[in-house]
């Protein structure tokens, strides 16, 4: 019984669960620490009343337009959830600007008319009262003109529209002061990833025409926010380089760790599609193992093999790496410097489960390509945006991120392992061994990992290789068995037949997938290429850590 369960229960039942949770209480986050920041400091200074002036038209707009164009329920319940928290929002305001009045001046209400004073009124009541008229005028203009296409796709775009110019006031309130001070960098890039979030969501679950092209405007807004802060710094001699180094250097650490070890992972992606039962393509056990399966595949289709999918790894390293380690580096430190605290484990467990979930998500299509060509080999001869093109022709948008369920859980998974592990056992090895750093060649990285490994690592610099070791261990014990599920959905074709139907799926989802794999080939299916995947990490880990920490010594 509890099987059946399992077994129709798919990942992407799971995944609309998350994504429309995401989006239906995503917008309201931000605001939490916002209202709580105004509760501890008893003034509304900083907060703009007009942002919930904003957000209230947008949203209420956007709930009429439902009635005339049902979108998914999700997105409404949004609006209503955001409509509740700007009035909350408004009334603490008003409550607090109401104490802290020094001199008693005139009450201003909405029944004045007084347009010098619109806004800007001193009870709550004339918020509410103002907001019940405007949404009595639309509904009204609804009800007479609903079945009007043109009314009804009028006001869904200026629902969405309203709300992608959200963030227009700051980028004018930053262009008239000639001045970015008082704004957060780290606020922005939280925006940015939202709205990416955003406009991904829509664009695969196929929502309106409107919410697809304002979201993405959204984007574009925040990122000329961010672009107009580090001009505007740069400008004032204020540059703020420092925020932008953990990005920088952890997607160059990670292009050159990903190159120094690639042919580990195609081995290991071979490992893994191989004695699928329910597929027949791969249902022959090609390969006794990792070195069996280096062996084969250089004799048989040539060393360069090896490497078929680099170019779409190394994309994939330039988003991935530099989202995750710069997300998780600024994530660890905005988070102590908000609660004044140490380096503390926890704190660095969720950053670094945040920023692996996050950058592995925006980064899934180039992994599906980098799998497809690893799987293909050199047979395919196609190119990194040929193989793009194939995937997007054939199963359209979704394809891209086919499998992003699982790979978010093995990114979050091994960043909140590696990471935090890295960064403690740095400091433990540090304390015990001293911080001497030398001088490495990639001979002798493998050295030192070799030695790590026997566990005669006496010199002082070996702290941060060790460290690494340790690391790569927990995060291949915890990673494998949903790498082996994410690489078998993604490698899972669905190609829409001359009829126009598309055959039915192998798996339904990752609970599927696993199952399956473990009631068909057993427990240890699930740590197929768990070998190469930890050779790969102790060396991948040694690369990218040392890496990253010599191109920070580089800049002092």
């Amino acid at each position: 019984m509890m099987y059946n369960v399992y077994e129709q229960l798919t990942i992407k039942d799971l995944g609309n669960w998350v994504a429309s949770g995401a989006m239906i209480f995503g917008g309201i986050i931000p605001y939490v620490p916002q209202y709580k920041e105004i509760k501890k400091r008893d003034s509304a200074e900083g907060f703009s009343l007009y942002v919930c002036l904003t957000l209230l038209i947008a949203n209420t707009l956007r709930i009429f337009f439902w009635f005339g164009k049902h979108y998914e329920i999700p997105l409404l319940l949004q609006s209503i959830f955001m409509i509740v928290a700007m009035f909350i929002m408004i009334k603490l305001c008003i409550s607090v600007q109401s104490r802290n009045q020094v001199i008693k001046v005139r009450e201003r209400v909405f029944s004045d008319f007084d347009a010098n004073f619109f806004w800007k009124w001193t009870d709550f009541q004339s918020y509410l009262d103002f907001m019940l008229l405007f949404a009595a005028l639309i509904g009204i203009l609804t009800y007479l003109l609903i079945d009007i296409p043109i009314f009804v796709e009028t006001i869904g775009l200026f629902a969405v529209l309203t709300e992608a110019m959200l963030g227009i006031p700051q980028f004018l309130r930053n262009f008239f002061n000639k001045s970015t001070n008082g704004m957060s960098i780290f606020m922005v890039a939280m925006w940015t990833l939202g709205d990416a979030f955003k406009t991904c969501y829509f664009v695969i679950r196929e929502a309106p025409i409107q919410f697809e092209l304002c979201s993405t405007l959204q984007v574009i807004i925040d990122i000329a926010i961010l672009t107009q802060y580090q001009i505007t710094k740069v400008v004032m001699g204020e540059s703020q380089w420092n925020d932008w180094k953990p990005f920088i250097y952890g997607g160059l650490a990670s292009i050159f760790a990903e190159l120094g070890t690639f042919p580990l992972d195609t081995t290991k992606t071979r490992l893994q599609i191989q004695g699928q039962k329910l597929d027949q393509r791969y249902a022959h056990l090609k390969y006794s193992g990792m070195t069996d399966a280096l062996f084969q595949i250089s004799k048989q289709e040539g060393f360069k093999a090896l490497y078929s999918g680099i170019s779409s790894a190394i994309l994939r390293q330039a988003t991935y790496g530099t989202i995750k380690f710069g997300t998780y580096y600024s994530l660890k430190k905005a988070a102590m410097d908000k609660w004044e605290t140490d380096d503390l484990v926890i704190i660095n467990i969720i950053c670094a489960a945040l920023a692996g979930a996050i950058s592995s998500a925006i980064a899934n299509p180039t992994d599906v390509v980098k799998v497809r060509m690893q799987v293909t080999g050199i047979k395919s001869n196609l190119s990194l945006f040929g193989c793009f093109q194939d995937v997007y022709q054939h199963e359209g948008v979704c394809g891209l991120w086919k499998g992003v369920g699982p790979t978010a859980q093995r990114a979050a998974i091994i960043a909140a392992v590696e990471l935090p592990i890295y960064d403690y056992s740095k400091k433990k090895f540090m304390i015990l061994l001293g911080d001497s750093v030398s001088s490495f060649t990639p001979c002798a990285m493998w050295c030192t990992w070799a030695r790590a490994v026997r566990g005669h690592g006496d010199d002082h610099r070996e702290s941060k290789w060790k460290s690494s070791f340790i690391a790569s261990m927990g995060s291949a014990i915890a990673s494998t068995p949903i790498d082996v599920v994410r690489t078998r959905l993604m490698n899972q074709r669905r190609i829409r037949t001359t009829g126009g139907t598309l055959p039915p799926h192998i798996y339904n989802g990752s609970i599927d997938c696993f199952v399956q794999t473990f009631k068909n080939e057993g427990f240890l299916a699930l740590y197929k290429g768990f070998v190469p995947t930890w050779f790969r990490m102790g060396p991948w880990n040694i690369i990218f850590f040392i890496t990253y920490e010599q191109l920070k010594k580089l800049d002092e």
